[in-house]
C-alpha cells in the first residue's frame, strides 16, 4: 500500500492541475505544509487502521459488487440491442 504522503501528494497535484495558475504562492506553501503534517499523521495511524480491516472480506465484497455491476451492465447492453432490433423491425 502506498504511504499517505504519496496519496496526498497525488491529490494535491490533481487540485493544482485543475486550478492552474489561480493558486497563489502563499496558498501553495500552505498546501505543502498541510500535506506534510497530514501525511505524517496518517502514516502514524494507517498501520493500526489496516490491522483492523478484514481485507479478505473486503475483497470478497468488492468482487461480488463488481460482478453484480458487470451483470447489470450486460443486461442493459442486451436490452438496448434488443430495443434496436425491435425498432428496426418495426420501421422496416
Amino acid at each position: 500500500m502506498a504511504d499517505a504522503n504519496t496519496l496526498i501528494t497525488g491529490l494535491v497535484a490533481l487540485v493544482e492541475d485543475a486550478a492552474g495558475d489561480s493558486i497563489s504562492t502563499a496558498s501553495k506553501a500552505k498546501i505543502a505544509l498541510y500535506t506534510g503534517v497530514l501525511g505524517s499523521a496518517l502514516n502514524a495511524v494507517l498501520p493500526e487502521i489496516s490491522s483492523k480491516i478484514d481485507w479478505a472480506a473486503l475483497e470478497s465484497a468488492l468482487t461480488t459488487g463488481l460482478t453484480g455491476i458487470d451483470t447489470a451492465y450486460k443486461g442493459v447492453e442486451a436490452a438496448i440491442a434488443q430495443a434496436s432490433v425491435t425498432e428496426v423491425a418495426t420501421h422496416a
